[in-house]
């Protein structure tokens, strides 16, 4: 899990999303980018083209879940002191990670 978490982190850091960033970097870095990483990993490893049955079993509880308003809607339904932001954009690391 910490190998993954520190590859997202990575990942979500680098420059490379400037280009495609609506507002500024750091506003979207956490809130959008980090969503797409995810959701782009959990298509290719629930992909069963690409990886077994038995792998998804082993991989998938390491992936992260990709956040959005409707997610946070839903997960404050299942854990009402879950920290959910009221906004999504500008999402902070700190707010990612807790």
């Amino acid at each position: 899990m910490e190998q993954y978490d520190s590859w997202l982190s990575k990942t979500v850091e680098d420059e490379c999303w400037q280009p495609f960033s609506r507002h500024s970097l750091e506003e979207d870095r956490w809130a959008y980018f980090a969503k797409l990483v995810n959701i782009v990993v959990y298509e290719i490893v629930s992909n069963r083209e690409v990886f077994c049955e038995s792998d998804w079993q082993r991989l998938r509880q390491w992936l992260h879940l990709p956040l959005d308003s409707r997610v946070c809607h839903l997960l404050t339904k299942v854990d009402p002191t879950c920290p959910v932001p009221p906004l999504l954009s500008g999402m902070m690391a700190d707010q990612y990670w807790s």
